[in-house]
This record gives C-alpha cells, sequence and structure tokens, in this order.
C-alpha cells in the first residue's frame, strides 16, 4: 500500500472526528487533502507514475494550456485526471467528479483562508462530497 493510500485514509478519519468535536473549519481541509492524497495515489498506483514522470506530465500540462482556471497545482491535478479518465469513464462520471472536487477546494479555501464563519452544515456537506470521490476513486483503482 503507498504512503498516500495510508495519508487519505487517516485524514478521512482526522475529518470525521474534527466534525464530531465541532471543529469544522479543521474537518474540511482533512477531507480535502485525504480526497488530493487518494487522486495521487491513482496516479502513482493505476497509472504507474513515478514522482519524476506525474512532474513532467504536469509541466507538459501547462505547456498545453492556455486555460487560466488551470492554474494552481490541484487544479492542473484535476485537468490531468480528466485526460486520464475521458477513455474510460462518463464525461457526466467525470465532471461529477471534478465538480465535487471544485466545490470541496472552494469550501477548503474558505475555511483556511477566508474571514467567514464555517458552521456545522457546511462540513457535512464537505463531508458528503469527499465520500464521493473517494468512493469515485476507488472504483478507478480496482
Amino acid at each position: 500500500m503507498s504512503f498516500l493510500f495510508e495519508k487519505s485514509k487517516e485524514n478521512l478519519v482526522a475529518g470525521e472526528l474534527l466534525l464530531q468535536n465541532g471543529h469544522y473549519s479543521a474537518c474540511i481541509h482533512c477531507y480535502y487533502y485525504c480526497c488530493i492524497q487518494l487522486m495521487l495515489h491513482y496516479f502513482y498506483s493505476k497509472l504507474g507514475c513515478s514522482e519524476s514522470s506525474l512532474k513532467a506530465k504536469i509541466d507538459d500540462f501547462k505547456k498545453m494550456s492556455n486555460n487560466k482556471n488551470q492554474s494552481g497545482l490541484h487544479n492542473i491535478y484535476f485537468g490531468l485526471l480528466r485526460i486520464e479518465l475521458k477513455n474510460t469513464e462518463s464525461s457526466f462520471a467525470i465532471n461529477n467528479l471534478i465538480n465535487n472536487f471544485a466545490a470541496l477546494k472552494t469550501n477548503r479555501n474558505n475555511s483556511d483562508y477566508r474571514q467567514c464563519a464555517i458552521i456545522k452544515e457546511n462540513s457535512i456537506k464537505c463531508k458528503q462530497k469527499a465520500d464521493s470521490i473517494v468512493n469515485q476513486l476507488k472504483t478507478y483503482l480496482l
């Protein structure tokens, strides 16, 4: 098992514990990184990428992308994931996955960087999005 897979599981459990104990901002952070780590695990284990080959894919993606929405490493990961899945998955499934990632990222940015209250309902929605992403990514890992 990869270290990233284990870290992903750990962040999911940590998010649940934080949510149960009323730490709503912190749990969103854990849910988001649980999903990022599982996506990286997918790149490394399912696609056979090494850290250097993933970096090369990132560099190639940056060169071919003129889209300003693709700035930031995590957005590049989402773009690479979309490319990797387009031959095997439906557009609906891919869009659902990427939209869940985007919503979770927005909430993570709000919880980490914005002067705003994070309420329980936001955290529960983020948990649901993270669960959906994890379940979808796990089907791709089989």
